[in-house]
Order: structure tokens, then sequence, then C-alpha cells
């Protein structure tokens, strides 16, 4: 877990008015990437827009 570093790291998760379970999919989908984004330095927001309904 990320608790120092550059301040603050986001996950801006822009989906609209979904159910937990498909938000819950989304960050599944996107767990590679915002593992990545945890780690790097210079980095503040992962941004992930998803058009599913």
């Amino acid at each position: 877990m990320s608790l120092y570093g550059f301040p603050p790291k986001i996950i801006w998760i822009r989906v609209g008015n979904l159910k937990t379970q498909i938000i819950a999919d989304i960050l599944v989908d996107y767990s590679e990437e915002i593992e990545k984004f945890m780690h790097e330095g210079g980095l503040g927001c992962f941004e992930i827009i998803s058009l599913r309904s």
C-alpha cells in the first residue's frame, strides 16, 4: 500500500451510476494499470472512463 510519495494518489472512476459489482469488475479490468500507477512516483491521478451499462 502506498502511503507516502506524491500526495495524493487519486483513482478517478468516471462511470456514471452503476451497480457496485460492475464498478468492482471495472477495477479488476484495470488492476495492472492501477498497480503500475501506484508505483509511478511522478503521477498523482489515474482516470478510468468506462461506457459500460
